[in-house]
């Protein structure tokens, strides 16, 4: 049996992956995003998404918080969900959309109500 083909290899490469979804699930941002890619099929501008962010978080949605909010999300936390595979980027359009199946999504973690 090679090290490869050891089954505590494949068990650890699996919490490997799963501790990097959970990281990247951990921030309340990240999980707003992914609870709005969840609710959506196919690709949203990042631009779109940042509007909405800021505005749940209650930073209004003035252009400078917008900017800012618009600029966590391209530099902090897109990557980490798109590193992590919940994800996909495509910078040259900005857009995102939702890497794993939306149903699968919601079994790893409560989302948000986008409602309230």
């Amino acid at each position: 049996m090679t090290a490869e083909s050891h089954p505590l290899r494949a068990a650890d490469a699996f919490d490997a992956d799963a501790t990097r979804v959970f990281r990247a699930l951990s921030d309340a941002d990240r999980r707003f995003l992914v609870a709005v890619l969840a609710e959506r099929s196919g690709e949203t501008a990042l631009e779109e998404l940042a509007t909405e962010l800021a505005a749940w978080r209650g930073d209004g949605d003035d252009g400078t918080s917008v900017e800012t909010t618009h600029a966590t999300l391209y530099h902090t936390h897109v990557p980490k969900l798109a590193d992590a595979g919940v994800l996909d980027h495509d910078r040259e359009r900005g857009v995102v959309r939702l890497a794993a199946d939306a149903d699968a999504v919601r079994e790893w973690l409560t989302l948000p109500d986008l409602e309230g």
